[in-house]
C-alpha cells in the first residue's frame, strides 16, 4: 500500500473509539501491522475479536506513549480521537518530532481544518466516513 508515494507497512492510530475502530480492523485486515493508542485500556473492546495488532494504553500527545506504540518506525499516523484539539495537536506533534510524513487527522469542525490545509497533513471528517472517505484511503493505495 502507498500514501503519498511511500509504500506503507506500519501504521500508528491516535483513538480507539468507533473511527479508530473501524480503521484499525480495516488496515489490519489488509495485512498491515497497527498499533492503536487510547487513554482509555476498555475502548479497546470497540477492536474486533480477530484484531491481531497492537494496543498501547496512554496520551498520544506524550512521547514516551508515542515511542511505546512505534511511532518511529510508522510509516502512517492517524489521529482519530473525538477531540479536534487532541488531533490537530497529535499531528503537528508526530509532523514535527518524528518528521513523518504521512499523517492524517480526523478534524470536525471546519474552522480548524483550515489551520492544517498548508501543512502537508491530510484532514478527515468522520461525518462522512462513508464509502466516500473509505474510498480515498482507496485512492491513497491503502
Amino acid at each position: 500500500m502507498k500514501l503519498f508515494g511511500k509504500r506503507i507497512k506500519n501504521i500508528v492510530i491516535a483513538g480507539c473509539g468507533r473511527t479508530g475502530a473501524e480503521l484499525a480492523m480495516y488496515f489490519y485486515r489488509k495485512n498491515h501491522h497497527v498499533t492503536v493508542i487510547d487513554t482509555r485500556k476498555e475502548a479497546f473492546q470497540k477492536l474486533s475479536s480477530d484484531y491481531g495488532g497492537e494496543r498501547v494504553t496512554g496520551d498520544a500527545g506524550d512521547f514516551f506513549v508515542l515511542e511505546k506504540a512505534g511511532i518511529k518506525e510508522a510509516d502512517l499516523f492517524v489521529a482519530v480521537t473525538d477531540r479536534d484539539n487532541v488531533n490537530l495537536f497529535t499531528a503537528e506533534l508526530v509532523q514535527y518530532k518524528y518528521q513523518l510524513p504521512n499523517i492524517v487527522s480526523r478534524v470536525d469542525d471546519e474552522d480548524k481544518q483550515s489551520l492544517l490545509k498548508q501543512s502537508g497533513i491530510e484532514l478527515f471528517c468522520p461525518i462522512k466516513i462513508s464509502e466516500e472517505e473509505k474510498n480515498r484511503f482507496e485512492e491513497w493505495g491503502l
